[in-house]
């Protein structure tokens, strides 16, 4: 036995009806299932990498329910990840690396680096169709998939989820960066973990993959896409002390950001927009999506205020506290042609 994650070839009865704060109970450790279909090689898919996401395993529950008397379309192996933050609805625990963040060969040794280098040995040995990874936001956004590869299979495997397609390539560690060095992978970012109306559009996705007898090739036509590209990430300083405007705790933050922050998701904000004001010498940490510098003046903080410099299209802004300080408070960026 792996002591870092489970390896089986079916899938225990338990999981189709089990709830997502027993997962940790019932299977102990992350767990990768290898489940036959008629068509190879498998189709990968990976949910509660964060175990506060559970779109992803609803909608896998319920593909299964469906599947229980009949083959899959194609075959499928399943990464079901950080279970045991999942028992207690965090995206992760404080001992915990980010189950996100690990899957690149540069990430420092950890259990979690290992299990995550000894999955892609597994899945590599094995040969796969595609990847998708399943994840959902804090914040306000509308469904979208992520590609980091400008590539027509890419690009027609996002469009099975949606229109909506941000381009990206760092964070490098993030498994769909990874494993798109080798094969057709995206991510899909399913709205809030707790409305259930985000299941039904994940488990057709689902379908829709696993019925593909291959992943079209043709160009994709630039009026049936709308593509974005992450060009830095928003954080709070460390040890700076932050709240949003309707909260009590801004009378003395020295960040105090808008109450209606995520509602600027996927929306083209002008040079100017105010996204919250500053006291002293504070400012937002701006850098690179994998944390390195960013050198441009984005955004300007005279008479305390946070505006910005130009044009730029925000995405996973949040107003979760815990989510901004054990990751960021947000993406910026910008249309991209397809040309």
């Amino acid at each position: 036995m792996n002591p870092l994650f489970n390896e089986l070839t079916d899938c225990p009865e338990e999981l189709l009806t089990l709830p997502v704060v027993k997962l940790y109970e019932f299977l102990k450790r992350p767990t990768l299932l290898h489940l036959k279909g008629k068509r190879e090689p498998a189709l990968m898919m990976s949910f509660l990498l964060h175990g506060n996401e559970h779109t992803g395993f609803f909608a896998f529950q319920r593909l299964m329910q469906k599947y229980r008397s009949s083959p899959l379309p194609r075959s499928l192996s399943v990464f079901i990840g950080n279970v045991e933050a999942a028992s207690k609805n965090k995206r992760r625990l404080i001992h915990q690396q980010d189950y996100n963040r690990i899957w690149s060969d540069d990430v420092p040794d950890s259990p979690e680096a290992q299990m995550a280098h000894e999955i892609l040995r597994l899945m590599k040995g094995r040969g796969l169709f595609a990847a998708v990874d399943i994840h959902n936001n804090t914040g306000l956004n509308p469904h979208y998939a992520c590609i980091s590869k400008i590539d027509p299979r890419y690009m027609n495997l996002a469009l099975l989820f949606r229109r909506t397609v941000v381009f990206f390539t760092k964070p490098h560690t993030t498994q769909s960066v990874v494993l798109a060095q080798s094969v057709p992978a995206v991510t899909i970012e399913c709205g809030l973990s707790e409305d259930p109306h985000n299941i039904e559009p994940v488990l057709n996705f689902m379908e829709a993959a696993l019925h593909l007898s291959e992943i079209p090739s043709h160009p994709v036509v630039p009026e049936d896409i709308d593509l974005y590209e992450t060009f830095c990430r928003l954080s709070i300083p460390p040890n700076t002390p932050f709240a949003f405007a309707h909260e009590p705790e801004a009378a003395t933050a020295e960040i105090v950001l808008r109450s209606d922050l995520d509602t600027l998701n996927f929306s083209e904000l002008s040079r100017g927009k105010i996204l919250g004001e500053v006291r002293e010498e504070a400012e937002l940490l701006i850098q690179d999506p994998d944390g390195g510098p960013f050198e441009e003046a984005i955004l300007d903080y005279s008479d305390h205020q946070i505006r910005t410099t130009r044009s730029l299209i925000p995405s996973m802004f949040t107003l979760n506290k815990a989510i901004i300080l054990q990751d960021c408070l947000g993406y910026l960026m910008h249309r991209k042609s397809l040309s």
